[in-house]
């Protein structure tokens, strides 16, 4: 039985000339379609299978090269066809770094011809930036040449071989119970119910932010918004991010209690002063991070980011008990991943009381010699005192 064809490949089977005069070829078609959308059938015949399917690749390149809208089409143009093809399914934050991250390779290749684009053109955009850019930059193109590859515009995804930059792993850090206190005694008061749920339910920024007073609760809160950078509250991006975080019941009365006086907004965080009259005004993003920079400089807590908190929370989830799936679903991430790998970190109590005490799991019996409850041996008294002996004799 001849092997099937992957969806999309065309056909591919044994063609018998019915008068007898030839011997049985292979024949590989498939319909292709054009820049402009014209439809045409490219034919590969060869004596065998493999055969067959190369000829019929050549064909549909020298097709694909050949067309006018193919040879004009530049990098920049396909590009912009490629956004403009994703724009129903794109949040608006998401939108913006797509176009920041397109923006960095039509600088240096936009001109070039999508026909010839090749890895190298894509390592010079890459090295032309820092690791974090340069990698985000991969990893954009790569599912835009992938969408050139199903449009039949290129036979081979120019990023496929090109290996993302390696660099060192970010050194993580989540805070003591002594640092949560500190850190929290010195928080201004507007923010630190804020602060305070950041640790103890593992909120992310935006979600903190747009966080409704009637999705608050004394048993849990319901995470179903959130707010992008440009000031656009809309639904989380993924569906693990919908989600219901259980909480305290005095994380609730704290967050109660410093809302008081500012029952005029539906958040559960609002600003100091009332400002718009309808309530939908938020805390700003760029008050509330020098608030946390400057708590962190009160309270002696360094290197800490407010993406951090985050992580806290996660690791006295962790602390408590709870695996990586639970940690997941009350951080809303996809997969368990980034809670085992990340953020399980282990707080320092656990790395002081980690010494195995060969004492207490032997019982006293080390080596087949007996040791007292203070590690030492009871026999070490009389060996000294008979090498003594020894040596006296040899004097």
């Amino acid at each position: 039985m001849s092997r099937r064809v992957p969806r999309g490949l065309g056909s591919v089977y044994k063609e018998k000339d019915k008068t007898g005069t030839r011997r049985t070829v292979w024949r590989a078609e498939k319909w292709v379609t054009l820049p402009d959308g014209t439809v045409k059938r490219v034919i590969g015949r060869g004596k065998t299978r493999d055969e067959a399917l190369k000829r019929r690749a050549r064909k549909e390149g020298e097709l694909m090269r050949s067309h006018p809208d193919a040879a004009r089409l530049t990098i920049e143009d396909f590009l912009e066809r490629w956004i403009a093809s994703k724009r129903d399914t794109l949040k608006p934050n998401t939108e913006r770094e797509y176009n920041r991250i397109i923006k960095h390779t039509n600088d240096i290749i936009g001109s070039v011809p999508l026909a010839r684009v090749t890895p190298l053109h894509i390592q010079r955009v890459m090295d032309a930036h820092p690791p974090p850019t340069a990698n985000a930059i991969r990893r954009y193109l790569m599912g835009a040449f992938r969408q050139a590859e199903r449009w039949e515009l290129l036979n081979f995804n120019p990023v496929r071989n090109i290996e993302p930059v390696k660099r060192p792993p970010p050194r993580r850090k989540v805070m003591q119970p002594d640092e949560i206190q500190e850190f929290l005694k010195h928080a201004p008061k507007v923010y630190r119910a804020l602060f305070m749920t950041a640790i103890f339910a593992g909120l992310r920024r935006g979600e903190l932010m747009a966080l409704p007073w009637e999705n608050v609760s004394p048993e849990s809160i319901i995470v179903d918004r959130t707010w992008t950078r440009g000031g656009v509250v809309g639904t989380p991006k993924t569906h693990a991010s919908y989600r219901a975080v259980p909480i305290h019941e005095s994380l609730y009365e704290t967050i109660r209690r410093e809302r008081e006086g500012r029952e005029y907004s539906q958040l559960a965080f609002p600003p100091r002063r009332r400002g718009q009259m309808n309530g939908t005004e938020m805390l700003s993003d760029g008050n509330l991070g020098r608030a946390f920079r400057d708590t962190l400089e009160k309270s002696k807590v360094t290197n800490l980011r407010l993406h951090d908190l985050r992580r806290t929370a996660a690791t006295l989830w962790a602390l408590q008990g709870h695996g990586p799936s639970v940690i997941q679903r009350l951080l809303g991430h996809s997969t368990p991943h980034l809670a085992l790998a990340v953020y399980t970190d282990v707080m320092r109590g656990q790395l002081e009381s980690a010494a195995l005490n060969p004492t207490a799991i032997l019982g006293g019996n080390i080596g087949g010699l007996k040791s007292t409850p203070n590690g030492t041996n009871p026999n070490q008294g009389e060996r000294v005192a008979s090498d003594e002996r020894a040596g006296d004799d040899a004097d």
